[in-house]
Order: C-alpha cells, then sequence, then structure tokens
C-alpha cells in the first residue's frame, strides 16, 4: 500500500513538472505548487485578511461618506440614480440594504460640513486600512524585506488616492455606460439583441481591467523586493476572476440559501457585510502569495545557476 501511494506521488510529481501554466513565466506547475501550498500554510491567511478586514472597516465608513458625499454637487441629470443603481447590483442585496437608507440620503442632499470634517478623518482612517493590506502581503512567508515605517505610510497614502480616483472612474464608467447603453436603445440603435450585448460586454470588459489595474498595482506597491512584476500576471489574473465570481456567488448565496436577514435579523446585513470584506481581502492575500511563490521558484533558480 505504502508502494502504491509513492509511486501515485512520483507519477503527479513526474507530471506537474512538466506542466508550465500561462502567467507563470517558465516555472513548472510542481515548484510552483510546492511553495505556494508552504506560504498559504506557513503564514496564517485567515488570520491577516480578518486583520485587514477589521481595519478596513474602520475605514470604510468614513471613506464612503466622505466620497459620496461629494456626488450631489455634480450637475448631471440622473447621475445620482445611476450611481445607486451600480452599487445595489455591485454588492448583495443583503450587504447593501445595511446602508441603503443612509447611503440614499447622502447621496441626495448636499452636505459641506461633512466633507471638511470627513475628509481629514478618512485620510487618518483609510490609511490605516490600507497600511493593513500591506502588513498582510509583507507578512508572507516568503517576503524577506521589510518596508521601513515612514515608507509604509506614504504609500498608503497613495495607494488611498489612487483608489479613490479609481473609485470614481470606476463609478463614472459604469454610470455612463448605463446612460449610453439606455440612450442608443431609446434612439433605437440598440434594437437588436447582438447590438445591446456587445455594448453590454464592452462595459464590463471596461470594468474588468479596471479591477485588474488596480489588484496589479496593489501586488507591485506590496511587493517590497526592487525587482517589480508584470502587468500581467498569474496572481493578479486568479485573483480578479476569483474576486468576480465570489461577488456574484455570495450574492446569490446571501440571497437563496443563507437567509441571513432571517436568521440573525438587523444584524444579518452587517454581519453579510463584514463576510463580503473578509473573502475578498483573502483573495487579495491569495493572489499576492502565488506571484510571490513564481517570483520566488525564478529567484531559487537564478541564485543556483550563479554557484
Amino acid at each position: 500500500m505504502l508502494k502504491k501511494f509513492q509511486h501515485i506521488k512520483a507519477y503527479i510529481k513526474d507530471l506537474t513538472s512538466r506542466i508550465v501554466l500561462p502567467g507563470f513565466e517558465g516555472q513548472n506547475l510542481f515548484d510552483v505548487g510546492k511553495f505556494f501550498v508552504q506560504g498559504l500554510s506557513s503564514a496564517n491567511v485567515a488570520t491577516r485578511a480578518a486583520s485587514v478586514t477589521y481595519r478596513f472597516l474602520m475605514a470604510a465608513f468614513p471613506l464612503i461618506i466622505c466620497i459620496f458625499s461629494l456626488i450631489p454637487f455634480v450637475p448631471i441629470d440622473h447621475f445620482q440614480e445611476d450611481i445607486l443603481t451600480y452599487i445595489r447590483s455591485f454588492f448583495p442585496s443583503e450587504v447593501y440594504a445595511f446602508f441603503d437608507d443612509a447611503l440614499v440620503d447622502l447621496i441626495t442632499y448636499k452636505r459641506t460640513f461633512l466633507l471638511s470634517i470627513g475628509f481629514a478623518v478618512t485620510i487618518y482612517l483609510a490609511s490605516s486600512g490600507i497600511n493593513a493590506l500591506l502588513e498582510a502581503f509583507s507578512s508572507s512567508y516568503h517576503l524577506d524585506v521589510k518596508r521601513k515605517f515612514h515608507k509604509q505610510i506614504l504609500w498608503s497614502l497613495l495607494l488611498l488616492f489612487a483608489f479613490m480616483v479609481f473609485a470614481i472612474l470606476l463609478t463614472l464608467i459604469s454610470g455612463f455606460g448605463q446612460m449610453l447603453i439606455d440612450y442608443l436603445s431609446r434612439k433605437h440603435f440598440m434594437d437588436s439583441t447582438f447590438s445591446w450585448t456587445v455594448m453590454t460586454i464592452l462595459k464590463n470588459v471596461i470594468l474588468f481591467f479596471l479591477y485588474y489595474s488596480v489588484i496589479s498595482m496593489l501586488y507591485n506597491i506590496g511587493h517590497t523586493e526592487r525587482e517589480k512584476w508584470k502587468y500581467f500576471t498569474a496572481g493578479t489574473t486568479m485573483a480578479t476572476l476569483l474576486i468576480i465570481l465570489f461577488q456574484k456567488g455570495f450574492s446569490m448565496y446571501l440571497t437563496d440559501i443563507a437567509k441571513f436577514d432571517k436568521l440573525y435579523g438587523p444584524l444579518g446585513a452587517f454581519l453579510g457585510f463584514m463576510l463580503f470584506f473578509y473573502y475578498l481581502f483573502y483573495l487579495l492575500i491569495i493572489g499576492f502569495e502565488l506571484n510571490l511563490s513564481i517570483h520566488h521558484v525564478k529567484k531559487m533558480k537564478r541564485n543556483t545557476e550563479k554557484l
């Protein structure tokens, strides 16, 4: 029995040693998989994701208040309604219900006071949340170089402003994309199902690459070594696809299976909100670990060749 198991193990090792997946930069599946599993087991991913979730939620509400306080000042007809429609489609319905009333009130009425007070609080708390994510990346088993404290804070602030720009772009593209589709439909430029499908796919492709760009930038900044990664990497691709699938699947789970609102009452929405971000950060850390594993295998082989 033991010999049979050893034969199977040797066969799997031999097979995976000859498989090179796209994005693995010439490294075989066995070597990358070995370091990937080692990285996930040695550095507690669940604990890191939970830590980031807690600190991010502390920052999320001031950040949301600050950003969405700007929306009532946008002089575009039906812009506020389109933004609400997009946000409603992004979050699972049970999660969205948690902040529905507050968000509608925030987007509808102009409040200059919130902008002045909220901005200062947001900068402090939001940069702390992003710093927690960078710390979660730097806690990886395969990452030896640690960034100095003041540099970490500086990168957190830069990432904060970059995320605010990306959030605005994401919202504008989604909102204006839907407005354009509706306009073309009213003008009978999109009478056919084919035209409607093409426009919808185009909008989703643009949104996909915005997601991809944010994650790629985040991974490169989280990687503290001098050698940076390419724009297209296996970890970034995996994380982006998993996050999109998770977003859709988690929404179906909460709506059709979990019934959090019936089990936990009003607290169910908040629990769903926390779980959503916990698994979001979990997937981000897993994608980062995959990139690090590929980089570590390349680095190890390069050092071996020099000897």
